[in-house]
């Protein structure tokens, strides 16, 4: 995500928000080291936590206003939308189904889009590189849409959809 809105920060020349963005890509890839699963090193050394976790979602969320509103920008904020998709969706999806299910919507649970693919037998680091690719996948092609030509509204009419198509198919697939 840090990436492409590194990406976008360039095109619009404003390299100070470049640096930001490849500092903070810098600060994750220390933390993944530690965690990674790798030869000699099978368990997380470093804990993350909710703390860790909105500070980084606070600092990729400052990241992407101040990427899509600085003058010249490469990207739309749509783009930012497609950019954090799946963890919007993922939050969005699991409030209405907690809901749904007479549970609250803010209560911790092991319901999460990662959660659910650890539950099929992904390994951590497999479900990492799946979440990666599928993040990456979905803001490139929405880049290429804006490349293209493709206008702002029919994009955002394009999330929208697909925002309640995912809530839908999670509603429907934790309740079997």
């Amino acid at each position: 995500m840090a990436s492409l809105l590194a990406v976008g920060a360039m095109l619009g020349h404003h390299d100070h928000l470049a640096s930001a963005c490849l500092l903070f890509m810098a600060i994750i890839f220390g933390f993944l080291v530690h965690n990674g699963r790798y030869h000699g090193h099978r368990k997380a050394t470093v804990f993350l936590g909710d703390s860790g976790a909105l500070a980084l979602g606070l600092t990729l969320g400052w990241l992407a206003i101040e990427t899509t509103m600085a003058e010249g920008s490469g990207l739309s904020p749509i783009n930012v939308a497609f950019i954090i998709m799946l963890p919007i969706f993922d939050t969005f999806a699991l409030f209405f189904t907690r809901l749904r299910a007479g549970r609250g919507a803010l209560t911790p649970g092991r319901d999460h889009l990662h959660h659910r693919l650890l539950a099929r037998g992904f390994t951590p680091g497999q479900t990492t590189v799946i979440l990666v690719l599928t993040a990456g996948g979905i803001a490139s092609a929405a880049l290429m849409a804006q490349y293209l030509g493709t206008p702002d509204g029919v994009l955002t009419v394009v999330w929208i959809v697909l925002l309640f198509t995912y809530t839908l198919q999670t509603m429907r697939s934790q309740t079997i």
